[in-house]
C-alpha cells in the first residue's frame, strides 16, 4: 500500500464569517507517493504542473517554494518563462525572467521517459498553460511577425534519425531522434528555433545542437520528432520558414 504524503508548502489565510474558520487558499502545494522510486506533484491551485518521477519530494518542494517566491514578487508571468540549457553543466532549465525554477539533467530526463530538451518545452507549456498565459509558439510567431526576436530565413528542411540515433552530436550530446532539436551551419549551439512548413502551416520548437545539412540547397536538418511534429515525415523535406528566438530576460 503507498502511503501518500500532501504537503501545502504556502498557505493564504482567507478572510471569513466570526462564525466559520478561515479556510486556507493554497497557491502552491505538492504531494510525494513514496514508493519504490516516489514520485511527486506539483500544483498551483487545484490545476496539476508538474509531475516528477524518481523525486523524493526535494525537486518538488524546491519548486513549489520558489512558485511561492516569484508569485510573492509579481514576478511569475507567463511572458517569462524560457527554456534554455546550461551546457557546461550539462544541465537543461525553466527560468522566469532569467531565474532558475527548476534544472534537470539527462538521468532526470530518462527517468520521465521524455527527451530533455522535449521535457523543458513540455515544462514551460504546462506552466504557461496553468497561468492563462500564450504558449512559448505564440508568444514567438506573434512578436516575430510585429519585427521582434531577430531574423527569419525560408530554405529547405530535412530531416534525419535511424543511423545517426544515440550517436554524438556536435555540441557533445547525445543525439536523440525522438528530440526536439536541429542541425544548423552556422546558428550557435542551444538558439532556440520556430520552425514553420510553409506546406502544412504546422510549427515547432527545436534547438539547435548539431551541425548541417550538408547536402546543398538545404537550410536546417530536423530531428525525425520535429519533422513529424510539423508534418514532413512523409515528404523528407519541406519549405520552411525559421524563426531564431532570441529571449529578452
Amino acid at each position: 500500500m503507498l502511503a501518500t504524503t500532501s504537503v501545502i508548502a504556502e498557505v493564504e489565510a482567507t478572510m471569513s464569517a466570526p462564525s466559520a474558520p478561515a479556510r486556507p487558499a493554497a497557491f502552491a502545494t505538492y504531494e510525494t507517493t513514496k514508493g519504490r522510486h516516489g514520485t511527486s506533484r506539483v500544483w498551483i491551485g487545484d490545476r496539476q504542473v508538474f509531475v516528477f518521477d524518481g523525486d523524493d519530494g526535494t525537486m518538488a518542494k524546491r519548486v513549489s517554494d520558489k512558485l511561492i517566491a516569484l508569485n510573492k514578487q509579481g514576478a511569475l508571468r507567463a511572458e517569462r518563462i524560457m527554456p534554455g540549457r546550461r551546457k557546461k553543466e550539462k544541465l537543461y532549465v525553466v527560468s522566469v525572467g532569467g531565474e532558475d525554477l527548476l534544472t534537470f539533467d539527462q538521468a532526470f530526463a530518462n527517468r520521465q521517459g521524455t527527451p530533455p530538451t522535449t521535457l523543458a518545452l513540455r515544462y514551460v507549456s504546462q506552466l504557461r498553460d496553468a497561468l492563462g498565459g500564450r504558449s512559448l509558439q505564440q508568444q514567438i510567431a506573434q512578436t516575430a511577425s510585429r519585427g521582434g526576436y531577430g531574423r527569419q530565413q525560408v530554405g529547405v528542411a530535412s530531416w534525419y534519425g535511424g543511423f545517426f540515433h544515440g550517436r554524438r552530436a556536435a555540441d557533445g550530446s547525445r543525439f536523440d531522434q525522438n528530440d526536439f532539436t536541429a542541425a544548423h551551419k552556422t546558428l550557435p549551439f542551444g538558439t532556440l528555433l520556430l520552425v514553420t512548413n510553409l506546406t502544412t502551416q504546422q510549427s515547432t520548437l527545436v534547438r539547435v545542437s548539431d551541425r548541417g545539412p550538408y547536402i546543398p540547397g538545404r537550410m536546417i536538418d530536423l530531428s525525425r520528432g520535429a519533422a513529424k511534429a510539423i508534418g514532413m515525415l512523409g515528404s523528407g523535406v519541406s519549405k520552411v520558414r525559421v524563426t531564431i528566438f532570441k529571449p529578452k530576460q
